[in-house]
């Protein structure tokens, strides 16, 4: 939670070993919490930092403010900042690029920089004096308009295109621009559905349509991933129903979490079925007897998450470590 402390130390998302404290300005301190990103300068940049830690005080002097608190929740939790700073110190890697990494791509705001003509330029172009590499970069940037300078670079090739660039800046004929260009990352978005108050009689419905108006009017509103999960052929009837003036299909941006699905505490362990407890007990009596390896074969849903999870538990109870491995990274939450 924010306590509105004055001041936070932020890791940089920058290839710097070092982290780095900020001054929060009073109207951002009620959103600056741990986990979350902000936007701070740095040198001559703006760079995106995650907030490590909320301090009260600081001794340092000359301490930037930041510019802006990028996001309403936090991107990690504060436990998970040990863990960051873990792999920071042991693979020497700057724990910036740590949770970059640890965070799914296109997150983080960017920096593009533009070249385009001016008003100097395009009256140059109307003279015969200009020719060679300048008149070829005038004339490309009024034909195309502003021009990303990565771009520039890629179509002129030519040793001189460096040299050209600068002067033709010294001269005022084009301008560059350093803009910031928002990550990638679009809100997830999630199909609801909800009853209409003023609809035709449910009379002339069939049974299966009326047990998904009864459904969805008990809850008000609900998704429709959890209205299928009801009725496995609610997601053909919904459509239909819509059109026939029963319900509203519309849809609503829901939390993404960027560390997987949230893993919600159960009632316990479940009960081994007895081909599980054969496999837990052999795998368990082999531990600390040498290297081994096993294949567990079973279908999907057949329990193997399971073993693995006793497995590691026996690992752990004998003070040893365990590393599980996944295909994708939507397995994680199992």
């Amino acid at each position: 939670m924010s306590f509105e402390k004055p001041y936070i130390r932020v890791a940089v998302a920058l290839p710097v070993s070092r982290t780095f404290t900020y001054e929060v300005p009073e109207p951002l301190r009620s959103w600056a919490m741990v986990g979350k990103r902000v936007l701070v300068p740095f040198k001559n940049f703006q760079v995106t930092g995650y907030i490590l830690e909320l301090l009260s005080i600081t001794h340092q002097t000359g301490v930037k403010k930041i510019l802006d608190v990028l996001d309403e929740t936090p991107m990690f939790p504060a436990s998970m900042i040990p863990f960051f700073s873990w792999i920071a110190t042991y693979y020497c890697y700057p724990i910036g690029e740590v949770i970059k990494g640890a965070l799914p791509g296109g997150l983080n705001i960017t920096h593009v920089e533009t070249v385009s003509i001016t008003d100097k330029g395009r009256s140059m172009l109307s003279g015969p004096s200009l020719n060679g590499p300048d008149r070829m970069v005038l004339e490309a940037l009024q034909e195309r308009g502003p021009v990303r300078l990565r771009t520039l670079y890629k179509d002129f090739k030519e040793k001189f295109f460096p040299q050209t660039l600068r002067r033709l800046e010294r001269a005022r004929w084009i301008v560059r621009e350093r803009k910031l260009k928002p990550g990638r990352v679009r809100p997830k978005m999630e199909r609801y559905v909800k009853a209409v108050e003023k609809r035709p009689s449910a009379e002339p419905l069939s049974q299966v349509r009326r047990r998904i108006l009864k459904i969805v009017e008990d809850h008000g509103e609900m998704p429709l991933t959890a209205l299928k999960g009801e009725v496995s052929t609610a997601g053909a009837l919904v459509k239909k129903m819509a059109d026939d003036g029963f319900l509203i299909l519309f849809e609503r941006g829901v939390y993404r979490d960027p560390l997987g699905e949230r893993i919600l505490p159960d009632g316990g362990p479940p009960d081994l079925t007895g081909d599980q407890s054969s496999v837990v007990e052999r795998l368990s009596n082999t531990l600390g007897k040498g290297f081994q390896t096993y294949l567990l074969y079973g279908i999907t849903a057949s329990g193997k998450t399971e073993v693995y999870m006793r497995a590691v538990a026996a690992t752990l109870e004998r003070n040893r470590e365990a590393l599980v491995l996944v295909p994708e990274i939507a397995l994680i939450s199992q």
